[in-house]
């Protein structure tokens, strides 16, 4: 009963912490892109 209950409530609450990562996540690998484009650009 109590492992069901916490199936239930932890199943959103990880969905919603996997999103907010790959969200993190993305946005980092944009900035990286972005500095590293910068980099190439004075380098060159």
């Amino acid at each position: 009963m109590f492992i069901g209950l916490c199936q239930i409530f932890l199943r959103p609450v990880l969905f919603t912490v996997l999103l907010f990562y790959l969200f993190t996540f993305r946005f980092t690998i944009k900035q990286i892109c972005f500095r590293y484009k910068k980099i190439s650009e004075y380098a060159l």
